[in-house]
C-alpha cells in the first residue's frame, strides 16, 4: 500500500505527465569488473519522476546492495526511493530489519558512496579508464558492510584486498550516524517481481521550478514513511 501510494502521489506531482511512475535505465559501465553476478559500477538513468524526487535529470553511477539478486542489464525498471533494501538483504550481528522487513541502509555505506560520487575518498579511487579494481574493491566494502557475506566478518575480512579493507576502515571512522541524503532504490520489473537495490543520492536541481518539485517529492516520501510508522 505505501508503495502505491508512493507512485501516485509522485505522478501527480510531475507535470505534464500521467499516469507515470518513476523508472530508471540500468547499464553496465565499461571497464567495471564482471563479478557474476555483476557488481559496479553500474550507468543509472532516472526518468522524469525519478528525477523529480533525486533532485537530479542526469545519469549517474551506482553500486549494488544486494550481492546475489537478479539484475539485467540495458534494462528499464521500476523504481521505489527506499531507506532498505527489499529483495533479501542481510542483516549484520544484532540489526534489527526496517519497517519493511528488508535490511536498513548502513550509514557507513552511505558514506562510502557520497565519497564515490563527490569524489571524496580519502582512500582514493580510479575513476580513470582502467578504474575496474577500484570498483569492485568498493563493492565488495559495501557488500561487507550490508552484511552480504555469508562466513564471517573476520574470515571475509581477511580475503579482502589492502583497497577494500581501507574502505571498510574510513567508513567505520568516518563519525557517520546517518545516511544523509544517500538513498536505496528498489527495483522491480512490469510484473513487480522484485530485482536488485540499488544506490543514489538526492541532490537539489538548481532550476528554482524543479527544486520546488523535487522538495514536494521528497516530502511526500517522508510523509508517506511516517505515516506507515504510526
Amino acid at each position: 500500500m505505501k508503495r502505491f501510494s508512493m507512485v501516485v502521489a509522485l505522478s501527480l506531482l510531475t507535470a505534464g505527465t500521467v499516469m507515470a511512475a518513476p523508472s530508471v535505465y540500468v547499464d553496465q559501465v565499461p571497464g567495471t569488473y564482471p563479478e557474476s553476478p555483476f557488481s559496479g559500477e553500474f550507468r543509472l538513468t532516472p526518468n522524469a519522476d525519478l528525477a523529480a524526487v533525486l533532485g537530479s535529470t542526469s545519469a549517474f553511477q551506482s553500486f549494488c546492495l544486494e550481492r546475489y539478486a537478479p539484475l539485467t542489464t540495458n534494462t528499464t525498471y521500476a523504481a521505489f526511493v527506499n531507506d532498505e533494501s527489499i529483495y533479501g538483504g542481510g542483516l549484520t550481528a544484532g540489526e534489527l530489519p526496517g519497517p519493511d522487513g528488508g535490511d536498513l541502509l548502513s550509514p557507513q555505506t552511505a558514506y562510502l558512496y557520497a565519497g564515490f560520487r563527490n569524489q571524496t575518498l580519502l582512500s582514493g579511487y580510479d575513476y580513470g579508464p582502467n578504474h575496474g579494481g577500484s570498483a569492485l574493491s568498493l563493492q565488495a566494502a559495501i557488500w561487507y558492510l550490508e552484511g552480504e557475506y555469508v562466513v564471517d566478518a573476520a574470515t571475509d575480512y581477511a580475503g579482502f584486498n589492502s583497497l577494500t579493507k581501507a574502505y571498510i576502515q574510513e567508513a567505520m571512522n568516518s563519525g557517520w550516524t546517518d545516511t544523509n541524503g544517500v538513498v536505496v532504490l528498489n527495483l522491480t520489473d512490469g510484473y513487480k517481481n522484485p530485482y536488485q537495490d540499488m544506490l543514489a543520492m538526492t541532490t537539489p536541481i538548481p532550476a528554482p521550478g524543479a527544486m520546488l518539485l523535487g522538495g514536494l517529492g521528497l516530502g511526500v516520501v517522508g510523509w508517506l514513511k511516517r505515516r506507515r510508522m504510526m
